[in-house]
């Protein structure tokens, strides 16, 4: 018995402590992210790894910012006109970014051929050349942290969704007993739901939406502790959450609404 009082004490010392560590961090994700990996880091060897891991990915996105995208409507028969166009755009912008002491580094430039399968079938090999620096096409690039591919499918964003949304929701769910329901409901928005409202509209009408449901019953299910065999619907209506494809169709309108509604700005 006093070994179980003990053990009781103590599990309500930790819910208190982690309660009041996400309050103290009202809503900033990087304090929260800084909790739940505290929380969850067992091994002092995983840390130093997980903190090279975000040192490269934080470099990545450095490079990804100063990236040139350059966008270019061109059809198969005028396809070197097209590419000659591009071409000297990038050179003109080479020499602007000169004028200023910087430098386009053709080797962190990626570009990216958008069409059918038919389409890209007739077109010959495209390379581009940027300061002596031949660059050929992606098979898919990042802009805004949304993936796009040459067929313009969703698969890979959806993946990558699933990926980061997936990893933290094992995080959540190994701490979740530690936490009363209203934490983890701020853990899974900061984390989880933001992923699924971050750039969903691109993903409007495709079959990848179903992935993102499957994500957001599995984020419902770590808050209620509901089993797998349960059925989920209720408990998402008990979070008054909307279902990812209504989520999606509700920022369109919303968006709609404000675009409509608001006063345009003055020229």
């Amino acid at each position: 018995m006093c070994r179980n009082r003990v053990t009781s004490l103590l599990k309500q010392a930790k819910q208190l402590h982690i309660r009041q560590k996400v309050t103290e961090s009202k809503g900033d994700s990087k304090q929260l992210f800084s909790i739940v990996n505290s929380l969850t880091d067992t091994k002092g060897s995983s840390t130093t790894s997980r903190s090279e891991q975000e040192t490269f990915e934080r470099a990545e996105a450095l490079c990804d910012f100063f990236i040139e995208k350059l966008y270019l409507s061109i059809k198969p028969a005028s396809l070197c006109t097209g590419v000659s166009r591009l071409e000297r755009c990038i050179t003109e912008i080479q020499e602007w970014m000169l004028c200023y002491s910087l430098k386009l580094n053709g080797d962190k430039t990626d570009f990216i051929v958008i069409g059918t399968k038919q389409q890209l079938s007739k077109l010959p090999s495209i390379n581009l050349e940027v300061n002596k620096v031949t660059i050929e096409p992606s098979a898919q690039v990042k802009n805004l942290g949304v993936i796009f591919d040459h067929l313009t499918s969703s698969k890979k964003q959806s993946l990558n969704i699933a990926r980061s949304a997936n990893y933290h929701l094992a995080n959540i769910g190994r701490i979740c007993k530690y936490i009363d329901s209203d934490t983890t409901k701020t853990l899974i928005n900061s984390f989880v739901t933001s992923r699924l409202d971050y750039c969903n509209a691109l993903l409007s009408g495709t079959t990848v939406v179903s992935n993102l449901q499957r994500i957001q019953n599995k984020a419902a299910r770590v808050i209620s502790l509901t089993k797998p065999t349960d059925h989920i619907t209720p408990v998402i209506k008990q979070l008054h959450w909307l279902p990812v494809q209504q989520r999606i169709i509700f920022k369109q309108l919303l968006s709609t609404l404000h675009s409509l509604s608001r006063p345009l700005p003055a020229i």
